[in-house]
């Protein structure tokens, strides 16, 4: 589960540093990946818990589309 962690936030920081398609491809694998887990997830989360995970997702996303228009 840490190696996971770890894949992802690399990702996420791999995602951050490129540019263009590329960057924006990074960031859709890694909001793919907390989207699965988060459908896993999300009848243990509490409300709270719900909000701040779709919150970070969009984010994630959000970032996505910058890069991509970006370019």
């Amino acid at each position: 589960m840490l190696l996971a962690a770890v894949v992802a936030g690399g990702l996420f920081l791999a995602g951050l540093l490129l540019q263009g398609v590329t960057a924006a491809l990074v960031l859709l694998v890694v909001a793919a990946g907390l989207v699965t887990l988060t459908r896993h997830t999300w009848p243990l989360l509490s409300s709270g818990q719900r909000v701040a995970r779709a919150a970070i997702v969009a984010g994630v996303v959000a970032i996505a589309v910058v890069k991509l228009v970006n370019r």
